[in-house]
This record gives C-alpha cells, sequence and structure tokens, in this order.
C-alpha cells in the first residue's frame, strides 16, 4: 500500500494533500480500501464569499515526481482534472494558474499567494479564490504542527516546507471575500487546527446561498482529518479526487455551496476508504476589514442563467382583489370536497362576470377536480380572471407560463404576470419576484427590485420576505448597508414567527451588528430558531456551548 504520509520525524511512505474548487466528473465505481495509496499533510480553509459572484480565480498545485522524496502517481492528474472542470463549468476560464511537479516549489507557491503580482496583490474584495493542493504531507508531533511539502522539500523535516500557518498567514492578506483550500494529503484535517465550528450546508434554500455569498469566508475541504489517505483511485485519480470531481458534476442548479459539495464527498469517500474528509472554517485566517467569516464559497455555473429579462414595468389592468370571496357558493361546496357542484357553480360566477370565480374554475381544470384535467382550459379561465382584476388570477397564469403548462414556456411573461398579481397585493407574487431578481432567474441579478419586492411583501405582514430585506440591508445589497434596519427586519421576521429571522437575529447580537453585543440575548435567539426547527441556529447554538469553559 502506497502511503501519503510522514509520521512523526520519520519518513514513511508518500502522502499528499490537495486544494481543490469545483470539477465535473463522470459516474465511477470506487475500488475497495485495502487497495489504495496514502497521501499526507493538513489543509487549509477556503475564502470568503462575494457580495456577487464576482471573478474567479484558482491555484492548482499538483506534485508526482518528488527529486527527494517518494514519487506519487495521480497528484497531477488530479489538479489537471480539477483545473479544467473549473475552466469549463464554473466561471474560472482564464483565471487558473497551474503549480506542476517543478513548478510547485515552495518559493513558487508563496510568491503565487502573497509576492508581487500574487493574489495578494491583485485580488479584490469581491473575487473568489480556490487553493487545490495534491501532494505530500507531513504531520509533525512534536510540534504539533502540519505542513505541505513542495517539490524542493528533501525531507519531511525540510525548511522548504509550507506550514498551515504560512498558509493562514497568507490567506489572511488576500482581499478577496471567500478563500477555500482544497487539501488531499495524508493527515491534511491538522491543517484546520484551531477551528472550532464546521458549515452549515444550503441545502438549495435561495436566500440561505445569497447569504453564503455575501459574507465572507476562509475555509478547508479536507481529504482525510489525522490520519493517512488514498493516492489512487478509478480512472486515475485518488478516492479523493474521484469523489470530488463525481460531486461537482452532480450538483444540482447554478449555485451550490461548498458545504453543499462537501457533503457528498465525505459520504463517497467514508464508503469506499478509511479516510474521514473534513470541511471547516479556516481559524484567525480573515482580513481585519472583514468582521466576521458565516459565509461560505459558493460555485457558480455561468451557463446556467438565462437570457430572457424580467419586466420591469407594470402591464395590464389594474388588479383589484387579491384572494376569493369567502363566502361565494363555490368555495363552500370546495370546503366539503364536492368538486362537481363547485366546478357549476365557479362556471355560472365566471359567465356572471366574477373574475374570482373564473380562477377558482380555472384551478379545477388545472387539476382535474370535477372536471377533465385540461391546463389549456385552465391557462384561458385564468387570464380572463386576471384581466378582470383578480389577482390570484394572474398569479396562476405566471406559472403556467413559468412551467410551460397550457401555454408555450415563456418566462419573461411569466414575470409581466407575477408582477401583476404583486401590485393587486398578492404577496405569494411578490415573494417569487423577489427571489427572481436575487438569484437572477431568468435573467440578471438585480438587488434593487428584489428588495423592492421584498419590503412589498414584508409590509403586507410575509415574515419570510422580512428576513429576506433584512439580508440585502445586512449586506449592502440593493440598498445601502445598514445593519441597525437589518437587525429590525430580522427581528420583525423572528416575532411573526419565521426561525431564521431568530438564528440571523441572534448573529447581530453575538457580534454586536447594528445592536448592543450581548451574548446571552444571542443564546436565547439562537435557541429560540432551534426549537422552531432552524438547523442553522441549532448549529450555531451547539457551538457556543462547545466552546464555553
Amino acid at each position: 500500500m502506497l502511503s501519503r504520509h510522514f509520521p512523526a520525524a520519520q519518513l514513511l511512505l508518500p502522502r499528499r494533500t490537495l486544494v481543490c474548487t469545483a470539477v465535473a466528473f463522470s459516474l465511477f465505481q470506487l475500488p475497495s480500501a485495502h487497495a489504495q495509496n496514502s497521501r499526507g499533510l493538513q489543509p487549509v480553509a477556503p475564502a470568503p464569499p462575494a457580495l456577487a459572484p464576482g471573478s474567479y480565480y484558482a491555484l492548482v498545485i499538483g506534485i508526482d515526481s518528488y527529486p527527494s522524496l517518494p514519487h506519487l502517481t495521480t497528484a497531477v492528474s488530479d489538479a489537471k482534472a480539477v483545473g479544467a472542470l473549473l475552466e469549463s463549468d464554473f466561471g474560472f476560464g482564464g483565471h487558473v494558474t497551474y503549480l506542476l511537479d517543478q513548478r510547485a516549489t515552495r518559493a513558487g507557491i508563496m510568491d503565487a499567494l502573497e509576492g508581487p503580482g500574487g493574489y495578494g496583490q491583485t485580488l479584490s474584495e469581491s473575487d473568489n479564490l480556490l487553493i487545490y493542493y495534491a501532494g505530500h504531507g507531513y504531520d509533525d508531533t512534536r510540534t504539533d504542527k502540519a505542513y505541505w511539502l513542495p517539490y524542493d522539500a528533501d525531507s519531511p523535516l525540510s525548511a522548504n516546507h509550507v506550514s498551515a500557518d504560512d498558509l493562514t498567514t497568507a490567506i489572511r492578506g488576500i482581499a478577496s471575500r471567500h478563500v477555500l483550500i482544497i487539501s488531499d494529503s495524508c493527515y491534511s484535517g491538522d491543517l484546520d487546527r484551531g477551528v472550532d465550528d464546521d458549515v452549515t450546508a444550503s441545502r438549495g434554500e435561495e436566500a440561505f446561498l445569497h447569504r453564503m455569498l455575501a459574507a465572507p469566508s476562509r475555509n478547508l475541504l479536507s481529504s482525510g482529518g489525522n490520519e493517512p489517505v488514498s493516492d489512487a483511485g478509478p480512472e486515475g485519480h485518488s478516492i479523493f479526487a474521484s469523489a470530488l470531481l463525481r460531486a461537482l458534476a452532480d450538483q444540482p442548479g447554478p449555485l451550490f455551496t461548498a458545504a453543499d459539495l462537501a457533503d457528498p464527498v465525505k459520504k463517497m469517500v467514508r464508503e469506499h476508504s478509511g479516510q474521514i474528509p473534513e470541511y471547516f472554517r479556516i481559524g484567525n485566517s480573515m482580513p481585519r476589514s472583514f468582521p466576521i467569516d458565516i459565509g461560505d464559497f459558493v460555485f457558480t455555473r455561468p451557463a446556467a442563467y438565462t437570457a430572457h429579462p424580467l419586466p420591469t414595468a407594470p402591464t395590464g389592468t389594474p388588479i383589484t382583489a387579491p384572494h376569493a370571496d369567502e363566502s361565494s357558493p363555490g368555495l363552500a361546496l370546495l370546503k366539503t370536497g364536492n368538486y362537481r357542484d363547485a366546478a357549476s357553480a365557479f362556471t355560472a360566477a365566471c359567465n356572471g362576470g366574477s373574475a374570482a370565480g373564473c380562477g377558482e374554475l380555472g384551478q379545477l381544470f388545472e387539476f382535474g377536480n370535477g372536471v377533465s384535467k385540461d391546463a389549456s382550459q385552465a391557462a384561458t379561465l385564468y387570464r380572463k380572471s386576471c384581466d378582470g382584476g383578480f389577482a390570484e388570477g394572474c398569479d396562476d397564469l405566471g406559472r403556467l407560463y413559468e412551467d410551460g403548462r397550457g401555454v408555450a414556456k415563456d418566462r419573461a411573461q411569466a414575470g409581466v404576470f407575477y408582477r401583476r398579481a404583486c401590485e393587486g397585493g398578492f404577496t405569494s407574487a411578490c415573494d417569487r419576484l423577489g427571489q427572481d431578481y436575487e438569484d437572477g432567474k431568468g435573467g440578471a441579478r438585480n438587488y434593487t427590485e428584489a428588495a423592492a419586492f421584498f419590503r412589498r411583501a414584508c409590509d403586507q405582514g410575509e415574515a419570510k420576505d422580512c428576513n429576506s430585506l433584512g439580508a440585502l440591508y445586512e449586506y449592502g445589497l440593493g440598498v445601502a448597508k445598514d445593519p441597525a434596519q437589518a437587525a429590525a427586519l430580522y427581528g420583525k421576521a423572528c416575532d411573526s414567527g419565521y426561525a431564521r429571522g431568530c438564528t440571523d437575529l441572534g448573529k447581530h447580537y453575538e457580534y454586536g451588528l447594528g445592536v448592543a453585543k450581548n451574548s446571552y440575548q444571542a443564546t436565547a435567539l439562537y435557541r429560540k430558531a432551534c426549537e422552531a426547527g432552524d438547523s442553522e441556529g441549532c448549529e450555531t447554538l451547539k457551538n457556543l456551548n462547545r466552546a464555553k469553559p
């Protein structure tokens, strides 16, 4: 078994650490653990998320042909595959620097990070940096220090190492909002010493994704903790790199976080080896200009965005009724489950000029309740309802245009009808438009429009939208940055029963953002959020309790 680690001061077989960004890879069968090689060294953490997906940069390091240490077999191919995937699928095109074999000396690595013309001098706050390392690693148990071993290291104790301290200092001097280090080597988990919490996955929640994007981060994804890791796997890659490439390829949607990526990587690696990958924040690595590191590295697929803009001006007849009249005969029949008679009542109401009746009849046709299912007929009825001033009918017609059911799929038309529904007081449509503008769904992101729609929904009592508006104020997206206003909106959301609002307000009290710093109030809010089912609140509460002496 070829191992990539050097325990204590004794040279054994080779070890390798790697740091990566995003890579797509074909599906594969991972081999069993007894047919693998090992890697050594400990990983460092990735950088903080930008306010909007700015430019993406990667430093990709891979070393096989060590002149004085045992050779590795897959580090260079892993590095090339990761870099290629980042360039082709994730917006890193033209911004990937490769340090392979003899170019990956200590001086070469440190110059790229902090030398003249390096990332420390050239990146701005809106940028994102990913560092990928595949090579030998070493854990010196006498000094409790972890190292990468560059090409010119002649022994585990060589002065030509790159220590965890070196990496932490270097990324602290880089202005980019996000830095992600991916390290594939033995004992790479030791590179995260001093970190006391891990990072919550987004699970595809759009508002959470954008909070992670806006808040800074310095995080580390390591191929293992304090143990050897594999240098051999399927398709000429290590076990960890194969899992990483596959997880990158399989992530759904145009946006996902490094924590989202880490979960399937951990699962695949654990199932097929003795390694235990880890994902953590890197302690003491944040530039002074960034107050707290509560974000995460967010990967983007630029090609996933469509080119049709959302509407920016009101269209059509003014809407006067957001909801149906609860006293109508048709609704009374619906509540008893008598869909057939309800359809007759709504037909009579629609023919008599009731816009709400047309809308309710449209829903029966859309879902096939009491009448034959007919999306085209539903679209006709929703249009008549919307033109008659019934806001919910406009929203329903927008859904059909968005999904392409009963009408030709048309994202721009969907936006027109969502806007009419929102302006008529149907808050679900305001929420949907706010999210669409925030996420860039159907066109470029527009935080100013997102704020306007979130505000409209918040003013009508939608707690979730108050919280979304609070996030925009917290990070200065589409509105002037105002931590106090953000805290007030989070408080409104929390008081209205939205658990995530309690978590977000708790962070403001914990760090004194727009409110007086109060750890007791923060803890109470995290507990309230956790009891209401917010996983981030539970995780933060757990970390706070763990940190208490």
